[in-house]
């Protein structure tokens, strides 16, 4: 855990919670708070001026991305920057965003295949994924082919396809590393709304009154909130 753990989750609840309530806004007008604030750069080294943080780092960042129902890839740009950086590749300015299922082959430092399900990625000007073992990047201009989809909560998930084009090949091997360090941002968003949601739901109960007193006074309601916050 970083030593600025406290401020990084001050800073990020604060401003998540604007940008969430300013969600009728440009993607490039908030992103560019986002980027501003340098969250991105929160998995890299201080050496390399970054935050030199840590998962437990990106699991608070991550969390409060799913408490606001922050409409921005927060949390995938910064497991992007991180794969990239301790993969061995040098930063790169620009959205760069991960793609958690990669298929295809590189041949000659050339990437022949498809790269899906990545958060944003019409907004992405790089994409990074892990073909065999290895970790690459690639520019998404480079693609011959978006294909636009989105997930179950409707967010942007797409799919980019590509014929030969220019792969970064990181020097290292990092197995499964961007798909275990998804994984854990997934949960912490999901914790993160959860939490959210708890909140409402004490608020809502605590408000609505029913046969003359609170919601929140009947044993039944209680002990229902109890096994949400237990979840």
């Amino acid at each position: 855990m970083s030593e600025s753990l406290t401020l990084i989750t001050e800073t990020a609840d604060k401003l998540f919670a604007d940008l969430a309530g300013r969600s009728s806004s440009s993607f490039e007008t908030l992103w560019r708070e986002v980027e501003d604030a340098a969250f991105p750069s929160l998995l890299v080294s201080e050496a390399a001026g970054g935050f030199g943080g840590d998962c437990k780092d990106l699991f608070a960042v991550a969390r409060l991305t799913g408490f606001h129902a922050l409409p921005l890839p927060a949390a995938d740009a910064i497991l992007a920057k991180g794969i990239a950086h301790v993969s061995g590749l040098d930063d790169v300015p620009g959205l760069c965003l991960p793609a958690l299922a990669g298929e295809g082959a590189v041949a000659d430092d050339r990437f022949t295949g498809r790269m899906r399900l990545v958060p944003w990625g019409r907004r992405a000007e790089f994409v990074v994924g892990e073909i065999n073992g290895r970790v690459i990047r690639l520019r998404t201009d480079a693609a011959h082919q978006l294909i636009e989809g989105r997930n179950p909560a409707g967010e942007p998930r797409d799919t980019l396809l590509f014929d030969e084009a220019a792969a970064e090949v990181a020097p290292s091997e990092r197995t499964e590393r961007l798909l275990i360090l998804g994984a854990l941002v997934r949960a912490a968003q999901i914790a993160g709304a959860l939490d959210a949601a708890l909140a409402l739901s004490i608020e809502h109960v605590n408000q609505r009154v029913q046969f003359g007193k609170p919601l929140a006074k009947f044993q039944a309601v209680q002990q229902a909130l109890a096994l949400f916050a237990e979840e």
